[in-house]
């Protein structure tokens, strides 16, 4: 993992230092006719909490940045006590990643549950003029803790990814999320990160885990084939693009291989006949051409997104495993929308010269 290289002379702190753990009754002024809590009043006391963790870590004024999607896993009823523990899980030169995580409690019924996790972007500002300073290093000194701050890495590198994407390859002119100033390609997996899954599991529910991760990964690898053979010598976008797609691929193809063997499971054989498979899509859609290569991808990933849909909702699976699913499967959503634009782009291109072919032998 590539760190700032300021780092070792900056000062430093755990992420114990400056955690915030807070806690408030849900008033029926806080919820919808259905009694539950509006997303905007939790909203706002997360942000509250999280700007607390931040000022204490940079020692002095925040502003917040950006918060990620905000998903509620329970629903939290009028009555009950909303529990909120934030902590900085990531500090870049200026900026600063925090999450929090919201229970919901009913001392009464004996109930708490993780209601939602939120993950908020912070600055850290001079007061006298407005603009970013820099803040401590974020040491972290737990296996948890390493474990968030190496997950925080790779947000904080997809929130840069998706911006230069935004902002057409460019570096932002200024720093207004955490980790603005670090490269990375993939972390490094470490013996901490393996977790042994499924042991509460049925005999029923394994076999339905084990079939539904056997099914991804010979769908993944077979995407991977195709992308793979689609690839030409060109310099040009759309192999660009197809390499992209292959190296995302290949991490989902990495995703389940990992995850059938912490559920103790094994590849499925067919694998070799799925893989087969993408070699005859991916070199017959290239001997074919550009618009076939665009065409056999949508329909590629429209079968992933289905299978994903499927699968999600055939077995129990582990709040983690099911966070990797969601996240791979808009992965394949985002792929079929690069393809569909690069399609039309192709058909607008193909309509224009037969217009002017055709006007030209008027």
């Amino acid at each position: 993992m590539a760190e700032p290289s300021d780092k070792i002379n900056r000062p430093s702190k755990t992420p114990s230092d400056s955690r915030v753990q807070t806690r408030f009754l849900l008033m029926p002024n806080q919820a919808n006719p259905f009694g539950t809590a509006f997303g905007g009043a939790i909203a706002a006391e997360i942000d509250m909490a999280a700007s607390m963790a931040a000022q204490r870590h940079a020692g002095g004024p925040v502003v917040t940045a950006a918060m990620d999607t905000l998903q509620f896993e329970q629903p939290i009823h009028i009555g009950d006590q909303v529990v909120l523990d934030a902590v900085v899980s990531y500090a870049g030169r200026t900026s600063m990643e925090v999450a929090v995580e919201v229970y919901c409690e009913n001392p009464q019924q004996g109930r708490r549950a993780l209601a939602t996790t939120a993950y908020l972007t912070f600055v850290a500002v001079d007061p006298q003029t407005g603009r970013p300073r820099p803040v401590p290093a974020l040491v972290p000194q737990t296996p948890q803790e390493h474990k968030r701050y190496e997950e925080a890495f790779v947000r904080v590198q997809t929130r840069q990814h998706l911006r230069r994407r935004v902002q057409g390859g460019s570096r932002p002119a200024d720093e207004r999320s955490a980790g603005a100033e670090v490269e990375v390609l993939r972390p490094l997996m470490r013996r901490e990160d393996v977790a042994f899954r499924g042991e509460k599991l049925s005999p029923e529910g394994r076999k339905k885990i084990a079939r539904a991760l056997r099914t991804l990964h010979s769908l993944e690898l077979m995407a991977t084939t195709i992308y793979r053979l689609q690839i030409g010598p060109e310099r040009t976008e759309l192999n660009r693009e197809l390499i992209a797609a292959m190296c995302n691929e290949l991490t989902h193809w990495q995703d389940f291989q990992t995850q059938l063997y912490e559920y103790g499971f094994r590849p499925s054989p067919l694998r070799f006949f799925w893989q087969a498979v993408g070699v005859v899509f991916g070199l017959g859609s290239r001997l074919a051409g550009a618009k076939w290569i665009l065409k056999t991808g949508i329909w590629v990933e429209s079968k992933a997104v289905e299978h994903y849909s499927r699968l999600l909702e055939a077995a129990a699976w582990e709040e983690a495993s099911r966070r990797m699913l969601w996240k791979n499967q808009e992965d394949e959503q985002g792929h079929i929308q690069t393809w569909r634009r690069l399609l039309k782009e192709m058909e607008a291109q193909g309509k224009s010269r037969r217009k002017e072919d055709s006007d030209g032998s008027e």
